[in-house]
Parts: structure tokens; C-alpha cells; sequence
């Protein structure tokens, strides 16, 4: 695949390694956050599907799990860190995962960073189900907001944000945080209330996502951090 010079210029002007378009020898259209982008999409919900999967039917403990991902996770992170400075490191991962990648994250961190940071976090600290169902928000009541914000969002309440996407990420969280209430046999007459408050957690750490602040960071934690403690006085958790 080849990159057109143009899907950089803009990202690389006034930077350091200006001269870096014509050394890419592939051309492919990365996307901003006014486009749907499909592969992306799929991408992002699979990783952290899988990253649910991984966690609760192969490490099932905390510390495996914890080890694991540090293990999977840290390179990620340093490489995703070095190739900001060194440029040849740069081109070559932008060879292999350009498809994937906003524009911004040419020539910035890529929203994988965000989540295996987060994902530590909520496994660290958080029961298992709960660091698993903030994980499955992220996964799909954010691609949920995005769609549906990108398509029928007319209404902005926050940081261009829309009412539309807002609803749309309520809605499948709530559900999300239902059906693992249910299957978790959560013995309470607030169930309703319980994810109630998981969507609305969730909606919220989408919300909150402004610059510098990425929402695959802070939906998992805002989740985890509101519906923990919701399940420890609202149930029998």
C-alpha cells in the first residue's frame, strides 16, 4: 500500500522530520475523527474483546493476567514511544499499521497507548467482572457513540460531542452492564439502578474525553471506578 503525501503534510508541517512523506513508499488514506472508519472500528472492539477473552478463560488470575500484559502491553508502549523521535522507526510502523491509524496518530500516540494503560489499571485494582464489563463499554458503547454521533448527532452538548452518541453509548452500556448483572446472578432489587449507573458511568467517561485525556482511558476507569462501588452497596457483590 502506498501513502499519498498529502495524508502527512498536514500532520508533519512544522515538525521536525518534515522531510518524512516522500520517504514513505505506500499510500494509504489514514481518517480523522468526522470519518467512520470500518477496519478501525472492528479493530478496536476485537483487541479489547479479546483482551476480555485472554483475561477471563487463559490467565484468569489478576497477577497472570497483570504479568501477561505487561509483557504484551510494555513493548507496545515504548515502541509506540520511540517512534515519535526516531523517524525511520516511524515510517516502518506507519508501513504496517497505517490502515488502523487516525491522522493524528502519524505523528502522535496511538489510542492503543491509552487502553493498555487503562486496562492495567482497571485489572490492578478492580474485581475481574468489573475490570472485564468497563473494558466491553469501551468496546462498543464507544464505536456506538461514534456511529451513531458521526451520523445522526445534530445535537452538541459537550466538546463537540452530541446528544445523539451520548444516548447511543448510554444505551448499549446499560445493556452491557445488565446482561453482566444477570449472568454474574447478582441478587438485588436495584439491578435496575446498578446499570443504570454502568451507563451512565460509562457515558460519562466518553464525555469527559477532551484533550489530553483519551476515552479509551477514561471510560474503563470511570466505569469501573462508579460501578464498583454502586455493586458493593447496592448488592450482594
Amino acid at each position: 500500500m502506498r501513502f499519498q503525501a498529502q495524508t502527512l503534510r498536514e500532520g508533519l508541517k512544522n515538525r521536525p522530520w518534515a522531510g518524512l512523506v516522500p520517504l514513505l513508499p505506500f499510500s494509504v488514506k489514514s481518517t480523522t475523527k468526522k470519518d467512520i472508519h470500518w477496519i478501525r472500528k472492528f479493530w478496536h472492539a476485537g483487541m479489547i474483546v479479546g483482551t476480555c477473552y485472554l483475561y477471563a478463560k487463559v490467565f484468569r488470575t489478576r497477577q497472570n493476567a497483570l504479568i501477561a500484559w505487561a509483557f504484551i502491553g510494555g513493548p507496545f508502549l515504548i515502541l509506540d514511544t520511540l517512534r515519535l523521535h526516531i523517524r525511520p522507526l516511524n515510517i516502518w510502523i506507519i508501513s504496517l499499521f497505517g490502515p488502523l491509524m487516525r491522522k493524528r496518530e502519524l505523528l502522535s500516540p496511538s489510542s492503543t497507548t491509552p487502553f493498555i494503560l487503562s486496562s492495567l489499571i482497571v485489572i490492578a485494582f478492580f474485581p475481574k467482572p468489573i475490570a472485564i464489563v468497563s473494558m466491553l463499554c469501551l468496546a462498543f458503547g464507544d464505536v456506538a457513540a461514534c456511529i451513531i454521533g458521526l451520523r445522526f448527532g445534530k445535537d452538541k452538548i459537550f466538546h463537540n460531542k452530541s446528544l445523539q452518541g451520548s444516548i447511543a453509548c448510554f444505551v448499549v452500556c446499560f445493556l452491557l452492564t445488565l446482561a453482566f448483572l444477570i449472568a454474574h446472578q447478582i441478587s438485588s432489587n436495584t439491578i435496575a439502578l446498578i446499570a443504570l449507573i454502568g451507563g451512565l458511568a460509562a457515558t460519562l467517561g466518553e464525555l469527559s474525553a477532551v484533550k489530553p485525556l483519551d476515552d479509551n482511558f477514561t471510560v474503563p476507569i470511570v466505569t469501573a471506578s462508579l460501578l464498583y462501588p454502586a455493586l458493593l452497596f447496592l448488592s450482594n457483590f
